[in-house]
C-alpha cells in the first residue's frame, strides 16, 4: 500500500511539472510579444493579485491602494509587535542545545564553497528580492558577482554586522482566496 501512494505521488508530481513547464512554453511563445494574449494574461494576473478593498480592525471598509496598506501595515506591526513579556524564570527549566564546540563552529569563518552552495541551492525561478533578481540570476553570473558576494558575506562574519539593505524583506500580499475582507484571510 506504501508503495502504490508513493508511486501515486510520483505521478502526480510528474504531471504537477509537466502543466507548469507547458504553461511556460505556452507564455514564452505567445506571451513574450506585444499580443492580445499577453495583455489579456497580464491582467487577469494583477485583477487575481489586487486587493482593491478590506476591512480594517474596527470593520470598516478600507478602499484604493493606499488605505489598504496602511490597514496591511497596521495589521501585521500589531501582529509582529510584542509586549516583551518577562520569561527570565523559564529559561533555567530549558534544556542546552548548543554547546560550546558547536557555538564555535557556528561562528567560524564560511567558506567560498560554503556561500556557493547555498546561492546554488536557490530554487532558479524563486521569487524575486528587492533587488529584482531571482535565483538563476546568482548561479548564472556567478563567476562575476561570486566573489563579491562572498565577501559581503565574510565581512559580515567578521563585523557582526549585516548591511539593512541586504536584510530588507519584501512583503507581497497575494490573496489566497475570493472575497477577501480581513487582513488574516491573506
Amino acid at each position: 500500500m506504501r508503495n502504490l501512494e508513493k508511486l501515486l505521488t510520483q505521478e502526480l508530481k510528474k504531471e504537477e511539472i509537466y502543466w507548469r513547464q507547458k504553461a511556460r512554453v505556452q507564455w514564452l511563445h505567445k506571451g513574450d510579444r506585444n499580443t492580445a494574449y499577453f495583455h489579456a494574461s497580464v491582467k487577469e494576473r494583477r485583477n487575481i493579485n489586487v486587493i482593491s478593498q478590506i476591512k480594517d480592525r474596527d470593520d470598516n471598509w478600507c478602499e484604493g491602494p493606499n488605505q489598504v496598506a496602511d490597514t496591511a501595515v497596521d495589521f501585521y506591526k500589531e501582529l509582529f509587535s510584542s509586549t516583551a513579556p518577562d520569561n527570565q524564570h523559564l529559561l533555567p527549566n530549558i534544556l542546552t542545545r548548543v554547546n560550546a564546540r558547536m557555538n564555535c563552529w557556528l561562528l567560524r569563518m564560511v567558506s567560498e564553497d560554503e556561500v556557493k552552495k547555498v546561492a546554488f541551492s536557490i530554487k532558479g525561478d524563486s521569487a524575486r528580492g528587492e533587488d529584482g533578481f531571482i535565483g538563476i540570476f546568482f548561479q548564472s553570473f556567478w563567476p562575476l558577482i561570486g566573489a563579491d558576494i562572498v565577501g559581503a558575506i565574510s565581512d559580515f562574519f567578521r563585523s557582526r554586522r549585516l548591511l539593512k539593505s541586504i536584510n530588507n524583506t519584501l512583503l507581497a500580499l497575494i490573496p489566497k482566496g475570493k472575497n477577501i475582507q480581513h487582513m488574516n484571510q491573506v
